[in-house]
């Protein structure tokens, strides 16, 4: 019981630090008042993380996806609800 324990308190401190970087990366959006940096930063995010970690995930079945799909079905929704631009 002991390990199991152990096994949920990482996730949920997984869960957490994830929740907390996507109200960083809103908090971003919020300060850049230059549209080009935020299509930058747009852009590197759906380059580096999105397409080929999430997207790949719920996409391709032929290789084992890097994420399981509820953990993408969560990620693309707390990141739709938390991080607020049209770009996204």
């Amino acid at each position: 019981m002991g390990d199991e324990k152990r096994i949920v308190s990482r996730i949920q401190q997984e869960i957490e630090d994830a929740n907390e970087l996507l109200y960083y990366i809103q908090d971003l959006y919020q300060t850049i008042n230059y549209e080009p940096y935020k299509e930058m930063l747009t852009s590197s995010l759906m380059q580096i993380f999105f397409a080929p970690v999430v997207v790949q995930s719920l996409t391709v079945f032929k290789i084992k996806p890097k994420l399981g799909i509820q953990i993408c079905l969560y990620v693309l929704t707390m990141t739709l609800q938390v991080i607020r631009c049209p770009l996204l």
